[in-house]
């Protein structure tokens, strides 16, 4: 999307459409307020005052508005999951992976709803300019993308370590480190930070439209450490994790947390992976895009906003029984899923021991 500033108010030239820089709040506003490519935006940004225009608006909006409900949705249940991990189920190196997962959804959810909203008041009022705006939304796309990347990494970490379990056992009942869920979380937070900030910063929306050097080789770093290294990794160990349960089907019912990480992994593949790689494929100019800017964008909000609200849900329903139907508490179902994953209990002492000794400390 080629972004231009009119030097004349009256101008009213269309240029061509290009596709958006995965998650650039500031350049999707930019277009909005300076494009006419789409039909009911005027190259100063008023809207046309024709019913198409204004249909296209209200019907922007409202799914604009439904993912807002999405997220308000998945904000209550990673606050609920947080807090039950944190204060009423006993600490395992899964709980802490799932307490960061939670955490990293959480801090997606909210500044994509805040972003959501600031997009529909820019529908309804087409004249949202401020001079602490590009600050704004920089901050907002940062914490957006911290979530989110948080999200994919914690998720394969959570994932491998299980498989890891499966394969190497003797491994991880006497050599895994007594802090490993703790460095390998803050690590994975800080390598997320890594990856937005220069995503923000080399690769700024003049940047992307010229596709300066820096540019393509940020993209290619994150292209290549999300679909080389973290998707491979997750898909491999939830099929090693998938085999395992069919084989733990025929002996006995297998643990929960096996089938709450595979679930979680393929919501994550179905809804996250084909938009990630579009927009790659975009940039690249792999595929040329002709489809509406902001129907596209509002589509892969909504289904990265799906995402980061499934987790809890997926917990809630793995973890109640058959017969108990949606009458059980979420205290019960979350510790039906990761009391019984299936840890052995000379390392559940370890990493509890070792937790109460850091709030101790901390204390």
């Amino acid at each position: 999307m080629r972004d231009w500033t009119p030097t004349d108010s009256k101008r009213t030239e269309t240029v061509p459409e290009k596709s958006p820089r995965a998650g650039s709040v500031e350049e999707l506003l930019t277009v909005m307020e300076t494009s006419t490519v789409h039909p009911n935006i005027t190259a100063t940004g008023e809207l046309n005052q024709t019913e198409g225009g204004q249909d296209v608006i209200i019907k922007l909006s409202v799914f604009a508005c439904f993912s807002i409900v999405i997220c308000l949705i998945g904000l209550v249940g990673n606050a609920v999951v947080f807090c039950t991990l944190c204060f009423r189920i006993r600490r395992t190196s899964y709980t802490v992976y799932v307490l960061h997962l939670a955490a990293a959804d959480f801090l997606f959810l909210v500044f994509n709803a805040i972003f959501l909203l600031y997009l529909v008041y820019v529908f309804l009022h087409p004249h949202p300019s401020s001079d602490n705006r590009r600050e704004f939304l920089l901050a907002l796309e940062i914490l957006r993308n911290i979530g989110f990347n948080a999200g994919i990494f914690l998720l394969t970490a959570i994932s491998v370590e299980r498989c890891l379990s499966v394969l190497f056992p003797i491994w991880y009942r006497f050599k895994r480190l007594k802090w490993q869920s703790y460095i390998v979380c803050v690590s994975l937070f800080a390598l997320s930070c890594l990856v937005s900030l220069l995503d923000s910063f080399v690769c700024p929306s003049e940047a992307y439209e010229k596709h300066t050097t820096e540019c393509k080789s940020i993209k290619i770093f994150i292209a290549i450490l999300t679909f080389a290294i973290f998707i491979p990794l997750m898909i491999c160990s939830s099929l090693t994790l998938v085999i395992m349960v069919q084989r733990a089907t025929k002996q006995c019912h297998p643990p929960k947390l096996y089938i709450a990480i595979v679930v979680s992994v393929m919501v994550f593949l179905i809804s996250v992976v084909p938009a990630q790689l579009l927009w790659i494929l975009f940039f690249f100019e792999v595929l040329l895009s002709n489809v509406d800017t902001f129907t596209l964008f509002l589509a892969i909000a909504f289904c990265n906003s799906v995402n980061s609200a499934a987790n809890p849900l997926i917990y809630f329903f793995v973890g109640r029984k058959k017969q108990s139907g949606l009458q059980v508490s979420v205290h019960e179902a979350l510790h039906r899923v990761f009391a019984e994953d299936g840890e052995p209990p000379e390392l559940q002492d370890k990493t509890n021991t070792s937790t109460i000794g850091w709030s101790e400390t901390q204390s």
